[in-house]
């Protein structure tokens, strides 16, 4: 808010401020709207937690380190997806929950009732960052991480006509991918636990 000023009378006695006259600064007419305010508020609250939420995380995992972290995100985000579209299943068991394996699992045996197939590529990653962290009370940590990337993706039948999609269509997918670990296991490592389409 902006400092009132109190001006003097010719006796050099304050003069009252008429607040009402003083106009409020833009910045504060912004959030007039309690609604605006709030998301404002829930925002900037939120970006400070995942600051304190990696500290913490720092904590338990000392040599933590958040580039390191996104930088093998998206190693396997590359390896998980080109798994997947390749059919190749059994390289995603150590990567991924079982509760993610039987989704991949019964997506493509849905295909396969179908006498569908599906192929897809990674054309570049637009961004790639971290969304939040949770630390629950066993030391089971959750790292949600937004993948935007270009991707195509073709759906034919067992003659090899398109169904969907178009080699040449590139579209810009945006992916929000939770990674887990329970620290308090020996030698536990990172795995897919959740996928969401943002």
């Amino acid at each position: 808010y902006r400092m009132l000023k109190a001006e003097n009378d010719d006796n050099g006695k304050p003069v009252p401020v008429n607040v009402k006259k003083v106009r409020v600064d833009k910045f504060v007419e912004i959030f007039k709207n309690k609604n605006n305010l709030q998301n404002f508020v829930l925002e900037t609250i939120k970006k400070e937690s995942i600051e304190t939420k990696v500290h913490n995380l720092m904590k338990i995992d000392k040599g933590f380190e958040v580039q390191s972290f996104l930088s093998w995100a998206k190693d396997n985000f590359e390896y998980i997806f080109k798994s997947f579209y390749s059919n190749h299943m059994e390289k995603l068991k150590l990567k991924v929950s079982d509760n993610i394996y039987k989704e991949f699992e019964s997506f493509n045996k849905n295909l396969s009732k179908n006498k569908q197939s599906i192929s897809a590529e990674i054309i570049r990653f637009k961004t790639i960052m971290m969304k939040d962290v949770n630390i629950s009370k066993n030391k089971t940590v959750d790292i949600f991480v937004e993948f935007t990337s270009e991707q195509t993706a073709v759906v034919k039948d067992l003659d090899g006509k398109v169904l969907k999609g178009d080699d040449n269509q590139i579209e810009t997918i945006k992916d929000i991918w939770c990674f887990s670990r329970n620290y308090s296991q020996k030698n536990s490592s990172w795995v897919l636990t959740k996928t969401i389409e943002a």
